[in-house]
């Protein structure tokens, strides 16, 4: 996998989900730079948003893509059909649209999971 920066996720998250309104557009970068912090929290590593260690870009890449979809849905976009690349949804009249995103996001949790946690252990006095 290339090295990549939030920029080039941010990107790449717009040619994956057709008619992203411009208000979401224009904070896609933000919440790519949000999910990459929510990563280095999450396993106590660091992950610098202008050079993306390839072992978190498809973690960052699935957290990104629902962070964005939660976001359209939130502001009204029309999402009666989306298209996550190879992945359509349609919407209809009993959508399952939001279960939809919140497997993206666990299957990014999943991937920091298995990048795996820095311990710290710390010797109390006394």
């Amino acid at each position: 996998m290339v090295s990549q920066n939030s920029g080039s996720i941010a990107t790449r998250i717009q040619n994956l989900i057709d008619n992203i309104s411009t208000a979401v557009s224009g904070e896609i970068i933000n919440l790519v730079e949000q999910e990459c912090q929510f990563a280095a929290e999450y396993t106590g590593k660091t992950v610098d948003t202008t050079n993306i260690p390839t072992a978190f870009q498809p973690a960052i890449l699935d957290l990104s893509l629902s962070a964005v979809s939660t976001v359209m849905a939130a502001q009204g976009a029309d999402v009666s059909n989306i298209h996550l690349g190879p992945l359509s949804v349609a919407k209809g009249s009993s959508s399952n649209l939001q279960v939809v995103f919140l497997n993206m996001r666990e299957r990014g949790l999943q991937k920091l999971r298995e990048i795996g946690r820095s311990s710290r252990s710390y010797k109390a006095f006394g």
